[in-house]
């Protein structure tokens, strides 16, 4: 564009600095920001917060925050995208403290938090083990009339699941789907792998068949959890009669080497019962001999 005298403007220079910021370039990127403010071109909203996006996600935080003085030094105050885009970027590395030091910043400046940035926050705090305080934002952003999505469900439902309180966790569910909101593969998955760790099977089969009644398709990953349950607890011809059901290839399942690795086989034991049903693709049955044998 220079060889031809044509002149970026501002909205040319934002696109290249999100870009270069998108693809790791993000020294580059802060060149072309002086080089735009050299040629008396102002950085806008859109400009600052591809920069500022840059570092969050390459965990350069200092950098990030001198950013955010020059945005207001240059009268261009941080917004809901900016804070969020810090938030972010603090819980990536861990520091949850930060990102909450960022949000009180937030509110001070009379911006609401959006379900994304709740969403960050919860699934931080939840990851951070600290279930007490996510549940507070949980019910603190519904007061604030910010409506949970799944995506905040289920950072909730993995925090309480892996902290074995599981009663909640279903609890958590049921309060999904009362308030309309649709539970998704991952929503199952973490329930179902969190009660076959605790031994509870018989519930983790009964979100098995509902997720499948739900019309959702389950994966290799949450048949993989159900079998392991099975297996942990010595249950080997539930798991097998499990596969046989539930696992055919016409249902987008295939046994394979992971598959059957959960399996202690004794000597003796023969691998006719379990394909009996006919479920199993010859790979699968090759397969099973192998580790057998």
């Amino acid at each position: 564009m220079l060889k031809t005298n044509i002149a970026p403007d501002v909205k040319t220079y934002s696109m290249l600095i999100g870009m270069l910021c998108k693809d790791g370039n993000v020294v580059e990127a802060k060149a072309i920001l002086r080089q735009m403010t050299d040629k008396g071109v102002a950085p806008d909203i859109i400009t600052y917060s591809a920069l500022l996006d840059g570092y969050c996600l390459h965990g350069q935080m200092e950098d990030a925050e001198k950013l955010l003085d020059i945005m207001v030094l240059n009268g261009c105050e941080p917004d809901l995208v900016s804070f969020s885009t810090m938030i972010n970027g603090y819980v990536k590395l861990k520091n949850i403290d930060k990102a909450l030091t960022v949000l009180e910043n937030m509110f001070r400046k009379g911006i609401t938090p959006d379900v994304v940035t709740y969403s960050t926050l919860i699934d931080g705090l939840c990851k951070a083990d600290r279930l007490t305080l996510a549940r507070e934002f949980f019910t603190d952003m519904q007061a604030h009339g910010v409506t949970p999505n799944v995506v905040t469900y289920n950072s909730l439902l993995d925090g309480l699941c892996k902290s074995a309180r599981l009663g909640e966790a279903v609890a958590l569910l049921e309060d999904m789907k009362d308030k309309g909101i649709k539970p998704d593969i991952i929503t199952y998955s973490i329930l179902i792998d969190s009660l076959c760790e605790a031994g509870q099977l018989e519930e983790a089969a009964n979100f098995f068949s509902d997720l499948v009644s739900k019309g959702l398709q389950p994966n290799s990953k949450t048949y993989t959890m159900m079998i392991k349950g099975f297996c942990k607890e010595g249950l080997i011809g539930e798991a097998a009669q499990f596969i046989k059901q539930n696992g055919g290839k016409c249902k987008g399942f295939e046994a394979d080497a992971d598959t059957f690795s959960l399996f202690q086989f004794e000597d003796d034991l023969k691998p006719v019962a379990f394909w009996s049903s006919g479920n199993f693709c010859d790979s699968s049955k090759d397969l099973l001999q192998k580790l057998i044998h």
